[in-house]
């Protein structure tokens, strides 16, 4: 006689089930907790570099533009011309300011009025701080302002011109001086991308130059 009791199926633990479910809960929980972290992990380390090195990076440095003395919109005679006549403005003013502006730091100045024993100073300082200290200077130009030659491609340029004028000196006004066309002799060259006059010979008639 057959057995009619019902085959039962094993029923599971519903307990086991449900910690098991909390369990795979917690799982994807910790790996959504710890995927933000990782993400920004991976990106700051394939990232960093690049910022690393945008901030080591130095900053281009713009080149500051030249200025000179004369104004900017002068050709090379025009700016020549502008310096050797403000050589004479700046002995009447006395203007020594200006004088380093036109002239080179160490620019040579010879006076050739005893031409067997010329007289010289290394640098214009030497030169016109005891001008301006012992000498009034009521007028002064430099005229005739000629180029005559140059070398160096160009580097460097030779002018001359005459002079006028009149001074004092120890309380004495003495007679206008006026040069001739070539008592003034200039040399000059670009330094630092502005002419300055680096040679001043005066008195300077029948002197070879250049």
């Amino acid at each position: 006689m057959a057995d009619k009791s019902e085959s039962k199926k094993p029923q599971g633990n519903p307990k086991s089930e449900s910690s098991q479910k909390g369990l795979n809960d917690k799982v994807k929980i910790a790996l959504i907790s710890t995927e933000g972290p990782i993400v920004v992990a991976i990106v700051t380390f394939l990232i960093a570099p690049v910022i690393i090195a945008k901030i080591n990076k130095p900053t281009p440095v713009e080149p500051s533009p030249i200025v000179c003395s004369y104004p900017s919109d002068y050709n090379e005679n025009e700016s020549i011309v502008w310096l050797i006549e403000k050589e004479a403005d700046a002995v009447v003013h006395k203007d020594m300011k200006r004088i380093k502006e036109i002239f080179a730091d160490n620019a040579k100045i010879v006076d050739y009025f005893d031409k067997n024993n010329p007289v010289s100073w290394s640098n214009p300082i030497e030169r016109y701080q005891p001008l301006f200290k012992d000498y009034d200077f009521s007028s002064a130009e430099n005229t005739d302002i000629k180029a005559v030659g140059s070398i160096n491609g160009g580097v460097t340029q030779y002018y001359i011109s005459g002079s006028h004028g009149q001074y004092k000196t120890n309380g004495q006004t003495f007679p206008p001086f006026l040069n001739p066309g070539d008592a003034n002799h200039w040399t000059l060259e670009q330094i630092e991308g502005c002419w300055k006059i680096i040679k001043f010979d005066f008195n300077a008639s029948g002197i070879k130059f250049p």
